[in-house]
């Protein structure tokens, strides 16, 4: 599994360079902030300023809440959550013109399995709000339906495609953001895109505060 990742690392770090952009691959843990802090601040003194962050972090152990243990909850959620809020802190919102954050249809509609990548999700739609508002910058959270990745279909994949939730091409989800980030405008910082996704029903918020906001939603 390693070896397929390295290899896929070094074809995209391929293709970007073979468009005659430069391009630079650093490894790291992004819940140290130790870490993310010191390469932010090498990127910000090589550069000169930060425009842009495309917050992709995440990972996924789906399993019951009876079967999860507090070890596995705080591990998936805090790889996306405490590294979205560490980037936030150590980016200058003057410089930065978007700040994307990787979500995920989980923290609208649920998913068997994944309270904990749901909530997170749901932090990262909450934050992308809260600093669109505070930013001169947009900054938007992504509501990715399921990626069609090469090989066999995960189990979760399988599951959302029964519900009716079309894969998304790699080619075809590149160019939607793609398209967002040029067209799209701010205030609107939180945007769905999936197939398939509108006869989902979305659970009901029982918390105060008054009506959960709508995302912009694009289909595939």
């Amino acid at each position: 599994r390693r070896l397929m990742v390295d290899r896929e690392i070094r074809e995209n770090l391929q293709a970007i360079r073979a468009t005659g952009a430069k391009v630079e691959y650093h490894s790291l843990d992004v819940r140290d902030e130790q870490a993310l802090s010191q390469l932010v601040s090498r990127l910000r003194d090589k550069y000169g300023k930060i425009d842009g962050v495309v917050h992709a972090a995440g990972v996924i152990e789906d399993k019951l809440l009876r079967d999860k243990t507090p070890e596995s909850f705080d591990r998936v959620f805090n790889t996306k959550v405490d590294s979205a809020f560490a980037l936030a802190q150590l980016l200058d919102p003057q410089s930065v013109r978007v700040f994307v954050l990787f979500a995920s249809i989980a923290s609208r509609y649920g998913n068997r399995g994944q309270a904990d990548y749901a909530a997170a999700n749901e932090v990262l739609s909450k934050l992308a709000a809260e600093l669109d508002r505070r930013w001169p910058g947009r900054v938007l959270a992504v509501a990715w339906g399921p990626w069609a990745e090469r090989g066999m279909v995960s189990h979760l994949e399988k599951h959302l495609v029964a519900r009716g939730i079309a894969l998304i091409p790699p080619h075809v989800g590149a160019k939607m953001l793609v398209d967002e980030l040029s067209a799209g405008q701010k205030g609107e910082s939180e945007v769905i895109i999936a197939g398939g996704a509108e006869h989902l029903v979305r659970p009901k918020s029982s918390g105060e505060g008054g009506a959960r906001h709508e995302p912009k939603s694009v289909g595939t």
